[in-house]
């Protein structure tokens, strides 16, 4: 976290064009919440533009696009908005991050604590090792052309390398995710919808997989949201875009912010999620942390696993049997047998299900 606090410091001097946004950084994700398990070389890190506080964006139908609309109040934008409109021009307000976060590195490599580095110095060799795709993204890389920062559809991706008796022995990766204020008239669940209904309507490459990511993944739960919004105070969302072309750019995902203090107050809630976790890892399933955690924030589920007297495995298979999880663990996990094994007191047995064996394989 040091190399992020002397980042935060750089972006907010007077050497930064950022200073403007008044940027923030604060850990989140498992590393916050202290349910992180295995290797920490991944941490979540939200952008907070504090300048941003008091013009809240909006989002409206244009003729092309979901659009996010900067307010009229908000000169902190102006330079990223389309010409004689108010539509943000999120790929140039995105190509201004990635070029003010790349300075801010330079600026701070030499008092990044010892052992870690990040390549300011990279440009694209032409190696047969990379996969180059554009700008600063890569489909991968190897350790002599590692880029000091690649960018996903959410936000910058900062990598560092890790550095023992002069050996490489790991990469760390930084996610910031760039958090935006968004007016409360546009309410979370509605937003959804009309994300949904602008890809159907225009239809642009590889709408249906994000329609199937906003359904399966990415819709608001039940319980997620509080049943009364204070009307006065904007949300906080994060925005997934896909670029269709130079004129284009789809918004895919509003990411909801999870109010993650419970996990702090629930010792029983956040047990559940650390196991899930580890289950997830051994068995190799097939969903992400995020989801889960959804899942088990949603009121539907809340009061039983926050439940104390329930053992951790009882917990566990009233999670695992949502109708939202399920299908994601029960190939690796047999349910039914599972329930049997408990309602005998066997609360220490989880059953798997055998995988068939693929012909002609070898025993291992």
């Amino acid at each position: 976290m040091k190399a992020c606090q002397l980042i935060e410091e750089d972006i907010s001097s007077a050497d930064s064009s950022l200073r403007d946004l008044k940027p923030t950084l604060v850990l989140i994700g498992s590393a916050a919440e202290g349910t992180r398990l295995v290797e920490a070389d991944k941490i979540d890190v939200s952008l907070k533009f504090c300048a941003l506080s008091k013009h809240a964006l909006k989002m409206d139908d244009d003729a092309d696009a979901l659009a996010v609309v900067v307010s009229e109040n908000a000169p902190v934008l102006s330079s990223y908005t389309s010409s004689n409109t108010r539509i943000l021009d999120y790929s140039k307000f995105f190509d201004f991050l990635l070029r003010e976060l790349c300075s801010s590195l330079k600026r701070i490599n030499d008092r990044l604590p010892q052992g870690l580095a990040c390549n300011v110095d990279w440009v694209w060799a032409g190696c047969s090792g990379c996969q180059k795709s554009e700008d600063l993204g890569l489909v991968s890389f190897c350790l002599d052309h590692l880029p000091p920062i690649t960018h996903t559809k959410i936000g910058p991706c900062l990598i560092f390398t890790w550095t023992d008796s002069g050996k490489t022995t790991s990469i760390l990766t930084v996610d910031l995710v760039p958090l935006y204020p968004l007016e409360t008239e546009s309410n979370l669940p509605g937003l959804f919808g009309k994300v949904f209904w602008s890809l159907y309507q225009q239809q642009p490459a590889g709408w249906q997989k994000h329609c199937k990511g906003i359904v399966a993944r990415d819709r608001v739960l039940p319980g997620m949201l509080h049943a009364k919004q204070e009307t006065a105070r904007p949300l906080e969302i994060t925005i997934k875009f896909l670029k269709y072309s130079d004129k284009k750019n789809y918004v895919i995902r509003p990411g909801q912010a999870l109010d993650l203090k419970i996990f702090e107050e629930e010792e029983a809630l956040k047990e559940t999620y650390i196991y899930l976790k580890a289950l997830k890892i051994v068995l190799n399933v097939k969903v992400s942390s995020y989801f889960i955690k959804k899942v088990i924030l949603s009121r539907n589920l809340l009061p039983e696993l926050k439940r104390e007297d329930l053992l951790i495995a009882q917990r566990l298979q009233l999670a695992l049997k949502d109708s939202m999880l399920r299908p994601f663990f029960e190939e690796a996990i047999d349910i039914e047998e599972w329930t049997r094994v408990l309602s005998k007191g066997d609360f220490d047995t989880i059953p798997l299900k055998h995988k068939k064996e693929t012909p002609g394989a070898g025993q291992t």
